[in-house]
């Protein structure tokens, strides 16, 4: 099975609610806040270490039955600033996805820099939604 590393788009970041444990490498979050500040339309986000996903996404990685991460709710916010320049926008609901798994070993995977990898099968479902500012590199 192929494998590929991804750069998702980075909206914005992690807001003052978020709750880390340090005591790990890299940090694991407890829960998650994350304030979109300028958002391209991806349905797939990042900010060290952790990821977001619309939850139509989600689903769809759900039914696929891939595995290595877990889903979970996150406090999702827009900054003062992105309400100014982007007051009509609409912003799909999010959840957390929680990567724990292996990198090239299972669908979904973290190392030790929190890069993401993910299965071919995976690419596949996720190009059903919107990564167009994700960058994509074979690992």
């Amino acid at each position: 099975m192929n494998f590929y590393k991804l750069s998702p788009e980075v909206a914005g970041g992690l807001g003052k609610n978020t709750v880390f444990d340090r005591s790990q490498i890299p940090p694991r979050i407890k829960w998650l806040h994350y304030v979109i500040e300028g958002w391209l339309g991806d349905e797939l986000l990042e900010s060290y270490p952790c990821f977001l996903i619309s939850e139509s996404l989600a689903e769809k990685l759900l039914l696929l039955g891939a595995t290595g991460f877990d889903l979970h709710e996150a406090e999702v916010t827009t900054s003062e600033q992105f309400k100014m320049f982007h007051p009509e926008a609409i912003i799909p609901k999010f959840l957390w996805l929680d990567v724990f798994g292996k990198p090239r070993s299972e669908d979904c995977g973290v190392d030790e820099r929190a890069v993401l990898y993910i299965s071919e099968r995976v690419l596949a479902c996720l190009r059903k939604g919107r990564i167009n500012n994700c960058i994509i590199e074979p690992a």
